[in-house]
């Protein structure tokens, strides 16, 4: 049911940005919980989305980069292209046209912290639980498993599923390959 109520949330927004009725702010709430929810990217990768990494290529295709952090043993982080959900391009689309010309201006001019607030105390008034990046992270990957992800799946965060036939086998990838721990996870009740 909360996953539900979060996406009807968004395409509230996405609606009210197709009428032009939303505020920025409203556009970025939906916007940052649409990241959040659909690609589980943590509070960081929300926060480090700038302008430039927004790309328009038609009315209802955006494509966001995203850097991939928590890579060990790597020297630079890689970066990894993700489309939006049509129905929620409009979103995007419309916080588009506020970009100045600032070199390196963040899409959400917000902080990992306040990224991490926005995210707990949105879910809370949407769904009356006050979940964070962390638990749409795990959800995303639920969600993954429950849609039945193979071994030639993308995760969100660009790593192969490999070797995991069984569903718990390719929970317990899942765990590890997005750098989570195993006694936090916790996915969003359906």
């Amino acid at each position: 049911m909360a996953q539900s109520q979060i996406v009807d949330f968004i395409d509230e927004t996405a609606r009210r940005a197709r009428q032009r009725e939303a505020s920025r702010a409203e556009l970025q709430l939906g916007a940052i919980l649409a990241l959040a929810f659909q690609y589980g990217l943590r509070r960081g990768q929300i926060a480090r989305v700038g302008f430039d990494d927004v790309v328009r290529h038609d009315e209802q295709t955006v494509h966001i980069r995203v850097q991939l952090l928590k890579q060990r043993g790597q020297a630079r982080a890689r970066t990894v292209v993700r489309s939006v959900q049509v129905g929620w391009a409009p979103i995007f689309l419309e916080l588009l046209k506020v970009k100045t010309d600032s070199p390196g201006e963040k899409f959400f001019g917000r902080t990992p912290q306040e990224i991490t607030a926005l995210v707990s105390q949105l879910a809370e008034e949407v769904t009356g639980t006050a979940y964070s990046a962390t638990d749409f992270r795990h959800t995303a990957a639920q969600r993954l498993v429950d849609n039945g992800a193979s071994r030639e799946r993308q995760l969100p965060n660009g790593v192969s599923v490999l070797q995991a036939g069984r569903p718990s086998a390719l929970i317990n990838k899942l765990v590890i390959d997005l750098d989570i721990d195993p006694k936090r996870f916790r996915a969003i009740n359906m």
